[in-house]
């Protein structure tokens, strides 16, 4: 189950309360995916996540979401990452869904059903449906 940070919920409900994120309304932004070896609490804060560092390694834009179906909005293509050229093996057990390919604001910190091992010639990649934003 993906989990919002409190930062993007609160904007969230102040643009469903008053019609703006606070200052800054929510507009349209672009997913970008994260490898993330470990989120360590449920504040889900940039600092408290660890993005995967193997090399070669980059985040990779989300080309599309469908839905939501009953709440939940998914991946409409596959989503695949560079492959691992060494600095492996390194375990993914969460992914981050950011506003930028580098920094960025996070938004939503999703665990993986079963953590996956990326080591030299790996390709992470997610298939359609796989990457599911929704709190139920």
């Amino acid at each position: 189950m993906a989990a919002k940070t409190f930062a993007w919920a609160n904007r969230v409900n102040k643009t469903m309360a008053y019609g703006t994120g606070g200052n800054t309304p929510v507009a349209a932004w672009t997913p970008w995916i994260a490898l993330l070896t470990a989120a360590v609490d449920q504040s889900w804060q940039v600092g408290t996540v660890v993005e995967t560092t193997y090399t070669s390694y980059a985040r990779t834009q989300m080309a599309g979401l469908a839905g939501p179906i009953s709440g939940v909005v998914n991946n409409i293509a596959p989503v695949s990452f560079p492959t691992c050229t060494g600095g492996g093996p390194q375990t993914i057990t969460h992914l981050g869904i950011f506003t930028a390919s580098t920094a960025g604001e996070l938004r939503y910190v999703i665990p993986m059903e079963a953590p996956r091992v990326v080591d030299s010639g790996v390709t992470p990649v997610f298939q359609i449906y796989d990457i599911r934003l929704g709190e139920w």
